[in-house]
């Protein structure tokens, strides 16, 4: 397939475009970010060989995707730039920026988390093949409210991860490929014990928390589908205000962790400067720029806390880019 550009730097697109092609690259990866860059230099009539900053910058702005697309886009234009590079044409565009995020979670009411647990604790297996998984759920939305795990984190745990003794998990692989240590109230503590107890699961160190009767651990597919029941069970509002916004899933109790442990913190006086980074390593991030999008909310549901949320993030994230 031909690939058609037209503005000033057709020809170095092309160029790029065939050099992807010998290097055995899928073009169709490429292509359209590509064409898009273009027909946008086009339209603002770029004259002169020379990409900026403010253009790709610009050219963002003019976008309504979302921003894992923008950062998709971006690195297929940083592979073209440093291209421009290697035939001498130079550009100020830093070696890294990142696209800004508009995405916007969905954070429960305590009223809609009352909601979830009572009607988890209650859910009836339509069939007996899945019963074991309806046994497990419960303590499941537990442990990702009250630890603030990711779905995949928690399906991962075994026996051997947890430390009763001292309240501690060790997430072997996290989201990073990297351990943390995660600790954990004395009350979920209980929870664990008693669920080892119960006989819901196997009590062996290799053996999953959350497994299916071959040993194997449940996928998160089978754990989502059973949270969407207890949704429509719920009569939970799920009306979105922006199209990126995420709607309810099991993702957000790591949301409503967030908020609930920035509000802890809040009411017992602590400096949220000195608490973000502990918090923002608890959740396994690499950068307290990871968490900032945990503070993102359009909801008028917790209106107060989310106030407060805003006057200590003012001034501490950089807005934009």
């Amino acid at each position: 397939m031909n690939y058609e550009f037209f503005s000033i730097f057709k020809i170095e697109f092309s160029d790029y475009m065939e050099l992807l092609k010998h290097s055995n690259r899928r073009l169709e990866c490429f292509a359209y970010p590509l064409m898009m860059f273009d027909k946008y230099l086009t339209q603002i009539k770029l004259d002169s060989k020379e990409i900026t900053y403010n253009i790709i910058d610009s050219w963002f702005e003019s976008m309504e995707i979302k921003q894992i697309t923008k950062q998709s886009r971006l690195n297929i234009i940083r592979g073209f730039i440093k291209y421009l590079r290697s035939i001498k044409i130079d550009s100020d565009l830093p070696d890294y920026i990142s696209a800004s995020s508009n995405y916007v979670p969905y954070i429960f009411t305590d009223d809609e988390f009352e909601k979830i647990i009572n009607i988890s604790d209650n859910l009836i297996s339509p069939t007996k093949k899945c019963s074991l998984q309806y046994y497990q759920f419960p303590f499941l939305i537990r442990l990702l409210y009250g630890c603030g795990l990711r779905l995949g984190e928690a399906l991962a745990l075994q026996w051997k991860d947890i430390d009763n003794n001292n309240g501690i998990i060790t997430i072997q692989n996290s989201k990073n490929l990297t351990q943390r240590l995660t600790p954990m109230s004395n009350s979920l503590n209980e929870i664990f014990q008693h669920y080892r107890r119960s006989g819901i699961c196997g009590i062996n160190e290799t053996d999953y928390l959350f497994a299916k009767p071959n040993e194997l651990p449940f996928t998160k597919t089978s754990f989502k589908r059973m949270f969407n029941r207890v949704l429509a069970l719920s009569g939970i509002n799920i009306k979105r205000y922006d199209r990126h916004e995420r709607g309810p899933c099991l993702h957000c109790f790591r949301h409503l962790f967030v908020t609930k442990s920035f509000l802890k913190a809040q009411s017992e006086g602590k400096n949220f400067n000195d608490y973000i980074p502990f918090l923002s390593t608890y959740l396994g991030h690499s950068n307290i720029m990871g968490t900032n999008k945990y503070f993102n909310s359009n909801y008028n549901l917790h209106i107060d806390s989310h106030k407060k949320i805003n006057d200590y993030l003012d001034g501490v994230f950089p807005k934009g880019r």
